[in-house]
């Protein structure tokens, strides 16, 4: 870290560095580097790897990321770009986490209309379930709390991640498109 200002916007260059702590068994060195990026609004700059920062207790100045795999910088880049994203459209409400363990468990889809399709999917295999107890008499209870939980999915994925989402979204993808910039991973249709 290379600060050039104090907090008060005073002249005040120093240099250090800044060993991020990682969880190796559940995050991704992304999601670690942007706890501690985020409070410090960083945005890109015109050197790979290297952000400006104005943090309203440290200073401002600029860093670099250094012993970075290719793989991780680039999703570091990534992130601050979202951070960029967000000042402008606001916070993004339910964001979809980096985990490292057991992401290909995790819905990554980050479209709320992904969510919302997935949710209309549940809500018609509990209708289904509802409409099918008198077919299978002994199984009656077991259809009908299976039915019960897969509505209740259904309208949690488009209550709580859907609908919050939307606006969000297509604001964050306006902006960029307005910008003329390469959309975002987070931002794509599919990802």
């Amino acid at each position: 870290m290379h600060q050039t200002h104090d907090a008060s916007g005073s002249p005040a260059p120093t240099e250090f560095l800044q060993i991020l702590p990682q969880n190796h068994i559940t995050e991704t060195v992304g999601s670690s580097a942007m706890k501690f990026l985020a409070p410090l609004n960083p945005s890109r700059s015109d050197r790979e790897h290297t952000y400006l920062y104005t943090d309203p207790l440290r200073g401002s100045g600029w860093l670099q990321l250094e012993g970075f795999r290719r793989g991780d910088a680039d999703r570091v880049y990534e992130l601050v770009r979202m951070e960029e994203i967000m000042r402008v459209v606001g916070p993004e409400p339910r964001k979809n986490p980096d985990y490292l363990l057991g992401n290909s468990f995790i819905m990554r889809a980050n479209n709320p209309w992904i969510m919302n399709i997935v949710g209309a999917v549940l809500f018609g295999l509990g209708i289904y379930g509802l409409v099918y107890i008198p077919v299978y008499p002994h199984l009656a209870v077991l259809y009908l709390v299976m039915s019960a939980i897969l509505i209740a999915l259904a309208v949690a994925m488009w209550i709580l991640m859907g609908r919050q989402r939307v606006g969000w979204w297509h604001r964050a993808r306006r902006h960029v498109r307005e910008s003329g910039e390469r959309m975002p991973d987070d931002l794509k249709i599919l990802n």
